[in-house]
């Protein structure tokens, strides 16, 4: 089976406002901040927050 077929990219949105841009402190960080509404969430929460995508 070739996986590059069937490989594809889910985006992330904030709960909170929809957004799809965050940033954080280092790629090891822990949290990140959405850039529309400066929430600060988990990436955990984040992902939990997005696994019906």
């Amino acid at each position: 089976m070739n996986l590059e077929k069937h490989s594809r990219t889910i985006t992330l949105r904030c709960p909170t406002c929809a957004g799809s841009t965050f940033e954080s402190e280092s790629p090891e960080s822990h949290s990140v901040t959405c850039t529309g509404c400066e929430r600060v969430i988990s990436r955990e929460e984040l992902r939990r927050e997005n696994e019906e995508n």
